[in-house]
């Protein structure tokens, strides 16, 4: 019986990293032409900020010297109770077309961004980070897919920088080159079932207001997807973002993401109905669910190789002690420079695998994450 459940656990593991990898690349072997049109609609660029004084003149500066035509582009930032001086520096670029969409008060970036939708002008809605800072032909190549009446919303590409050179940056610089990779395959196979908000964009009828404790990136997406449009990946539209410096830094922004994707989950799983869509539902469970629930087939593989008595089960729990044992080293030595990968690739492993069962944890709490902090390191 531990022999069974160690391969079953084993099994899963290697579908999820591998197994739905490899049937989306079967099923995407003839791959579809994106849909392209040299029109600028109006834009509205979203930028959502809390307390964001170190990078956010960097990103408006950034944002102002797109090619976009700056007669069809309108720059929102949108301050979520910013107390320092994020608010001052986005007014002094008032002059420049900048402006500044201020909630007194903490209510999260969900609630912030529905509002500033309210004041937006564009036909098309890009939502950013204030740390994402765009390729300058970003938003052309972003808005090129809405030429497809399907699409509802297009997702550009992030690439992470590493400009600590720690192990945990390395290792999240090498998860978003495996993510971009899967967003290519999903986009052809179906729909993307996720944007990453650094860099998407909305059709402004595919906007569905949600909840404030949804994620903006997973959630607008599949309300759209729910209402009959199509997310797209645009690989040419790139946003590159300063890896995470630390363990710990990882680890809480990880935690975050899943609870907060499960949170999303149910609240639309009602007007998605997976159970009607094959494809999706193929998606959700291959690269959300399953993906998430890694830690427990972890888990499961570890005690049955314990419950083995045999040379096998005694090589098996010793093949696993080395990997945690990598794991542990490449923690110990994360802040020291970027470490070789046969260490820094069991701690990222380990660092995301954990990050998800305490993200699971705060989703049974219903923790709530509608407002956050994020840690932002200094330039």
């Amino acid at each position: 019986m531990a022999v069974w459940l160690f391969f079953v656990c084993f099994g899963l593991i290697a579908y999820v990293y591998f197994g739905y990898p490899a049937l989306l690349w079967l099923f995407t072997r003839k791959k579809e032409k994106l849909v392209r049109s040299a029109e600028r609609p109006p834009v509205s660029m979203i930028v959502a900020a809390y307390n964001e004084e170190i990078v956010i003149t960097e990103k408006l500066e950034n944002t102002l010297n797109q090619t976009y035509p700056p007669d069809r582009l309108e720059v929102i930032v949108a301050s979520d109770g910013s107390d320092d001086r994020t608010d001052a520096i986005v007014r002094s670029y008032a002059d420049r077309g900048v402006a500044l969409h201020r909630s007194p008060e903490r209510r999260g970036k969900m609630t912030v961004l529905m509002d500033a939708v309210q004041q937006a002008t564009g036909e098309i809605l890009v939502f950013s980070d204030a740390n994402a800072m765009y390729a300058s032909d970003a938003l052309e190549r972003l808005v090129e897919p809405f030429a497809d009446v399907r699409t509802g919303c297009v997702c550009g590409r992030l690439v992470y920088e590493n400009r600590h050179t720690t192990s945990i940056s390395d290792g999240e610089r090498m998860y978003w080159s495996y993510e971009n990779r899967l967003k290519t395959w999903e986009s052809v196979f179906n729909s993307l079932i996720g944007a990453n908000g650094s860099i998407y964009a909305l059709r402004r009828s595919a906007f569905v207001p949600l909840d404030p404790d949804v994620s903006d990136d997973f959630g607008l997406p599949l309300a759209a997807y729910a209402g009959g449009y199509r997310t797209v990946f645009q690989p040419e539209a790139v946003s590159r973002e300063e890896a995470p410096a630390t363990v710990y830094m990882e680890f809480r922004k990880k935690r975050r993401f899943v609870a907060h994707q499960l949170i999303t989950l149910v609240r639309l799983w009602s007007v998605l109905k997976p159970f009607q869509d094959p494809k999706l539902l193929f998606q959700l469970v291959s690269h959300k669910l399953l993906r998430n629930a890694v830690p427990f087939f972890l888990m499961g593989m570890f005690g049955a190789s314990l419950a083995i008595s045999s040379p096998f089960g005694a090589a098996l729990v010793n093949v696993q002690a080395v990997f945690y044992t990598l794991a542990a080293v490449g923690l110990s030595v994360s802040g020291a420079g970027r470490p070789p990968r046969i260490f820094s690739v069991p701690l990222y492993f380990f660092t995301v695998n954990a990050a998800a069962v305490g993200g699971i944890v705060d989703f049974l709490r219903k923790k709530n994450y509608a407002a956050w902090n994020e840690v932002r390191p200094a330039p």
